[in-house]
Formats: structure tokens, sequence, C-alpha cells
């Protein structure tokens, strides 16, 4: 696992240019990582070991960012995401994998951070990640944001901060890994704060599968 970047300082791609990479890794955040000429692009929703094409949307002094395009050659890990809002909300980004090699995923992850932060890794063994009973519908907690208008009842999207944005929100009605009994809450909140609003400085609210906070 080799997340180091490149030593470059002057970008070699325009802005929306698109380009085509493998995949060699997947970062902790889930966003993979490829090398064209020793310079390393980060893509998201893809996977170790897939040729993509991506379109470049950010140049750093030492990397890029770019868009999945297309995938050209998938993994035999990829599966088809269950909920519809997948690369849009940005609550979830392995829906894309399959369960077991996401288990995988998180023990390398956990791996690679204590190989950086301990001086003797080689002492300790990492477990397996252990899974859940059940792929979906299994999260205890979730934290459902909104925006308010002016005025305090004009409350539209009601949800989860879309990929890639730190304010905008994606409505979200049902979410596919929350256990169903914080699902009906969800339903009762979102007309719940339509109805009444939540006061003029909360503009999140905690569900959990017993109770609200």
């Amino acid at each position: 696992m080799d997340y180091s970047i490149s030593s470059e300082k002057e970008a070699p791609f325009t802005y929306h240019q698109e380009v085509e990479l493998k995949v060699d890794d997947i970062t902790n955040l889930g966003i993979g990582v490829g090398r064209i000429n020793n310079w390393v692009v980060m893509v998201p929703f893809v996977l170790i070991g897939e040729s993509v094409k991506a379109r470049i949307f950010k140049n750093h002094s030492n990397y890029s960012e770019a868009d999945l395009i297309e995938v050209l050659d998938p993994s035999p890990e990829r599966t088809v995401p269950y909920c519809k809002l997948f690369t849009q909300c940005g609550g979830c980004q392995y829906q894309h994998i399959h369960y077991h090699a996401q288990l995988d995923l998180k023990t390398r992850n956990v791996e690679y951070l204590l190989d950086k932060l301990i001086e003797h890794p080689t002492d300790i063994i990492v477990s397996p990640a252990i899974g859940s009973p059940q792929v979906y519908n299994y999260r205890s907690k979730i934290t459902p944001h909104f925006q308010k208008k002016r005025n305090e009842k004009d409350i539209r999207e009601i949800g989860f901060l879309r990929y890639g944005r730190r304010s905008q929100i994606v409505d979200v009605e049902e979410c596919s890994i929350a256990m169903e009994s914080i699902n009906d809450k969800l339903l009762y909140e979102r007309i719940r704060i339509r109805k009444n609003g939540l006061g003029r400085k909360k503009q999140r609210r905690y569900l959990t599968s017993s109770s609200f906070f």
C-alpha cells in the first residue's frame, strides 16, 4: 500500500482534461490512487487493479484530483450499488465493492496506519475486520442535516452532505445502511421538521435506534 504523492511541482494536466490510468491503491477514505508518468491522480468509486477513464478537476502541487468517467476494465470485486444515491450522497464510499472485499480493504487500511504510526509494526498482528450479519440496514445511528432558508419553515433538502461538497445537502428519504426503525423515525422527522422547524441554530438531527436527541 503506497499513498506517496509525486515530487513534481507543476501539474501535467489541464482543467477537465480526460486521462486513462490504472488504479494502484485505495486510501482509507475510499479514493483510488493511480499514477501517470509518476504523477499521482486520485479518483473516487474505483477498485484496485481497474483501468479507468477520468476527468481532471483540480491540480495540486504534487497530485491531481479527477472525477470518474468510465470503468474500462472492471474488477471482479465490483458490484452494483444498492442505494440509488450512491456517488451523490457523501455517506458511503464502498457500495460499489463486494462486502467481503470491503472488509479486506478496511483491514489493509488499519495495517497501513499502524505501519505509519508505530515504530515496530511487525510486532502487531491485525485481525481481519469483522463483518456485520447484515450488509444493509445495520447502522444504529445517523445524523441527517438540513439547510434553513430565510423563512424558518422553508426547509427543502433533509439528508446528508453531497459527495465532495462542504455545505450542499442531498435529500435522503431513506438510508439503505440505517436500521429500518431509524428510517421510520427519519420519515417522521422529515415531516415534523418541515412543518415546525427546529430552531434557528440547530441544523442537524441525531437519530438512533432507541430515541431522538
